[in-house]
């Protein structure tokens, strides 16, 4: 048994059976602090992009995105943020990191759309904050106000007014981010 796994292990490396990293790199950012235009990467080789709005919203996209982790680093080498796809829009777990190592935003993705809350982490590991980025709440409160009108729930001129989600500065954070 030993020598089967040794023979399969030895063959792996040396076939170069492996998944090649993918990175990504934020080369350009909407004044709102979403990214505008992403570039992925396959091993150093350029193997996609995608194009943001200022909603968030991928509006262009040129070549695939490998389902997997996809990861970014800092100048230094450190982590910065690790992002999971599937059919080329995030997909799970988006987590970005302190250049030291350590979490610093947590958000759960599901097929491209942000999915609950966002968890904003001290550099200790201690929860900073807990709520909604402020852009996905934006956009929820434009689609309840839509619907609000076409159901034609208006009474007597006088709506209720919409309850806000509590909301992060999300990416606003990400451009001052301490590094340390």
């Amino acid at each position: 048994m030993k020598n089967i796994i040794m023979t399969v292990i030895m063959m792996s490396v040396f076939t170069g059976y492996s998944r090649a990293e993918v990175t990504m790199k934020i080369v350009k950012h909407n004044p709102n602090g979403i990214s505008a235009e992403t570039v992925f990467y396959n091993n150093g080789k350029e193997i996609a992009r995608q194009y943001i709005n200022r909603e968030g919203t991928i509006t262009k996209q040129t070549g695939k995105i490998p389902d997997g982790l996809v990861k970014e680093y800092y100048p230094e080498g450190n982590i910065k943020r690790s992002v999971a796809y599937k059919n080329g829009k995030t997909n799970g777990d988006s987590i970005i990191y302190y250049s030291i190592g350590k979490v610093y935003i947590k958000t759960v993705f599901r097929n491209g759309q942000c999915e609950g809350e966002n968890k904003t982490f001290y550099e200790d590991g201690k929860i900073k904050e807990n709520g909604v980025p402020k852009a996905v709440a934006e956009q929820r409160q434009k689609e309840k106000e839509k619907a609000k009108k076409t159901d034609g729930q208006k009474e007597s001129g006088k709506e209720d007014e919409p309850k806000k989600a509590k909301s992060v500065g999300f990416a606003e954070d990400l451009d001052e981010m301490p590094s340390i």
